[in-house]
């Protein structure tokens, strides 16, 4: 079993169970009783099954289609979401169609569609258009012959048109597309129509009557140039609205003065009226020249127009229309002073000038355009020949010689009084407009557009001022952090070496001096007096060890150097001697002056010279002074002690490592150490120090 028949089985068993469900249990099985259902719509959802002969098919993709069996025909849609099996159905194919019938659409939806086989088509019958009425024919295909007596545009779908089919007095409607008729001479014309009678209005024209779609429309006869029976229009006089809508068919000849939209022109005739005609092709006449009309006369209560009409240009020229020359009016002119339009400039040619404020683009409106004279709003209508605009553009101000025409509604039976809808000016040729001056660079539009532009702008480069502000905020944090790491890293390094240097120049040579001291005294242990003497020398050196160590400690353990101030620094620097002399200091040194380092210098030769002072000089008062002079930096430590006497100061042979350490520090700065002691015992030692690192010529004087 092929997959197309499970399909075929699957749909009938679900419209049987529809049918179970909405108390249906009858099938349609042929086209006879599918036609009968689609004339008696009972609201019941139906089944069918069809198999058939594909006997019409509307358009490539099968949406509408007819099939014929030996009851007659039957007019089925396709449904959006129907199977086909193959490519597509054509005429002739044998097919089985199912579907159903909704109850409410008289039309079939076909839900699937499986081709059976190629056959032939079934003969075609010519019937008379009165069976064709009766409903003897109905969903059938059929061909009919007839005069075409009238033909009008469907106002529902401008696309299509109807034709008035006669035979015999009977006539039935036929629905084309214009396309197919354009051009086309067809009153009077004696046709053949090959269709499908509908039982049923074409769309939503459900009570237009029997209709014949037509596949093929073939000529017998054509059309006379101008019936010589059909009456003049200007044989009309003094009729009513209602009396002039029932006339038959009339003639008139004139000269196109004005075309526009799709199948609408203005034509004066020999005896100065103007005819608005609406033809039922939309193959325009050119302006200027004369034909010959056949249409139906209606009024729109000022003129007698013709609509359903169809033209031929006239085989010889009329000398009393030529000669009808229309004076050329300023457009003010079709303001009255008693009414809003004066309607006695239909047909005038008029001038205008003004600033085109609309241009209308779409496909079916190409050739509008709004014009703004002197504050009034004039529609100007080029749809017939919309290249006559093709260099107009918004906001440029043009002049334009036109026809002036009234826009009234033809006169209906529920329409007492046409509406007067306004003017609008229909120009001829491309000479009829000319440009006066182009727009402004700088328009409203334009103004609009540059703002929003400039404003775009201003958000982006916002946007991306704070996109790149945050990344070097980011950024700058980030090297800011980067920065404190090395600086911190290189202060760790760099105190670390200083402390190796101090530990260098100070503990390293002590010790090494104790070592000496120790071998020396075992090497003289049969001189007990040259072993003491360097045994004492040993304890001194560790002892002074033991204080630098002390020292370094303390340096390490108190932040000092992180002092602002220099007197501040001092005083913490001695905290160990603080119980000693009374102490006293004025260092007017800035300690941004000066490096840590020669910070930390500073303040280990201050603390061992007061250290000295106390210890060895016993004194009980201690002045420090510093100050800073081109340059270098200058500092004493005066005390009231006893002095150094007349012997010679004490060095590192006898233990003594404090003064060696001060001029090992003072080397490094190429700096001096000089000292002094008075009679009276008061002692002064100084040193000068180079800075170069920071300098400076203002003077911090004593």
């Amino acid at each position: 079993m092929t997959i197309m028949n499970v399909r075929f089985i699957a749909v009938l068993l679900i419209l049987t169970i529809g049918d179970i469900l909405f108390a249906n249990n009858t099938i349609l099985t042929d086209c006879r009783q599918v036609s009968d259902k689609t004339d008696n719509l009972t609201g019941v959802i139906t089944p069918f099954s069809l198999t058939g002969t594909v006997a019409r098919v509307s358009t490539p993709d099968t949406y509408h289609f007819t099939i014929s069996d030996t009851t007659g025909f039957a007019a089925i849609a396709m449904s959006t979401n129907a199977t086909t099996s193959g490519e597509g159905i054509t005429l002739g194919d044998i097919v089985s169609a199912s579907g159903y019938l909704d109850g409410k659409d008289p039309l079939p939806q076909c839900t699937n569609i499986v081709f059976l086989s190629k056959g032939q088509m079934p003969p075609i019958k010519t019937v008379p258009i009165v069976d064709i009425i009766k409903g003897k024919y109905d969903s059938h295909i059929v061909k009919a012959r007839g005069v075409i007596k009238h033909v009008f545009q469907d106002d529902i779908d401008p696309k299509f048109a109807f034709l008035e089919l006669n035979d015999d007095g009977n006539s039935i409607y036929v629905p084309t597309l214009r396309e197919n008729i354009k051009g086309q001479n067809l009153i009077g014309a004696f046709v053949e129509i090959t269709g499908r009678c509908h039982p049923y209005g074409n769309h939503f024209r459900r009570h237009i009557g029997r209709t014949l779609a037509p596949t093929k429309i073939t000529f017998l006869t054509p059309a006379e140039n101008r019936p010589s029976n059909i009456p003049d229009i200007s044989n009309i006089r003094r009729q009513g609205p209602a009396e002039i809508s029932s006339l038959g068919q009339h003639s008139a000849r004139g000269m196109v003065i004005a075309v526009w939209d799709d199948a609408t022109a203005l034509v004066k005739t020999s005896n100065n009226s103007n005819i608005r005609v609406e033809f039922t092709s939309s193959l325009l006449p050119e302006c200027g020249r004369e034909i010959d009309i056949i249409g139906y006369p209606t009024s729109d209560l000022y003129n007698i127009n013709l609509t359903g009409a169809y033209w031929q240009y006239a085989a010889s020229t009329n000398s009393s229309i030529a000669s009808i020359k229309s004076p050329i009016l300023d457009w003010q002119h079709i303001l009255s002073d008693r009414t809003r339009f004066n309607p006695s400039l239909h047909g005038k040619t008029v001038n205008v000038k003004g600033i085109v404020r609309g241009l209308t683009k779409e496909p079916d409106k190409t050739g509008l355009i709004t014009l703004d004279a002197d504050g009034h709003i004039i529609q100007i209508n080029a749809t017939a020949h919309p290249e006559i605009l093709e260099n107009v553009e918004i906001g440029c101000t043009v002049g334009i010689t036109g026809v002036a025409i009234m826009e009234i509604e033809n006169w209906r039976p529920n329409a007492t009084f046409p509406k007067i809808q306004g003017f609008f000016i229909v120009p001829k040729t491309k000479g009829d407009v000319i440009i006066l001056s182009h727009p402004p660079w700088f328009t409203p539009g334009r103004l609009i557009i540059i703002l929003a532009a400039l404003l775009l702008v201003i958000t982006v480069v916002l946007v991306w001022n704070r996109i790149l502000k945050a990344q070097v905020e980011r950024r700058t944090k980030q090297l800011l952090r980067e920065q404190i790491e090395g600086i911190r890293t290189k202060l760790k390094v760099s105190e670390r070496t200083r402390i190796a240097i101090e530990l260098h120049d100070t503990l390293s040579q002590d010790l090494a001096g104790v070592t000496f001291e120790l071998d020396a005294a075992r090497n003289l242990i049969q001189n007990t007096d040259e072993m003491v003497r360097h045994l004492d020398l040993a304890t001194k050196t560790l002892a002074s060890c033991r204080d630098e160590l002390r020292n370094c400690l303390w340096d390490l353990r108190n932040n000092t150097l992180g002092d602002c101030d220099m007197n501040e620094a001092i005083r913490r620097a001695i905290v160990p001697l603080i119980d000693k002399p009374d102490i006293k200091i004025r260092f007017n040194v800035p300690r941004s002056r000066l490096t840590d380092d020669t910070a930390h210098a500073v303040l280990r030769i201050v603390r061992e010279l007061i250290s000295n002072a106390a210890r060895h000089g016993k004194a009980t008062t201690i002045r420090v002074a510093g100050y800073l002079k081109n340059g270098d930096l200058e500092f004493s430590v005066k005390d009231d002690g006893c002095g150094f006497g007349s012997e010679p100061i004490p060095g590192p042979a006898e233990g003594h490592f404090g003064l060696q350490g001060i001029r090992e520090r003072i080397r490094r700065y190429d700096g001096k150490l000089t000292y002094s002691t008075d009679p009276s015992g008061e002692t002064r030692v100084s040193v000068s120090m180079k800075i170069n690192a920071f300098d400076t010529t203002e003077d911090f004087p004593l």
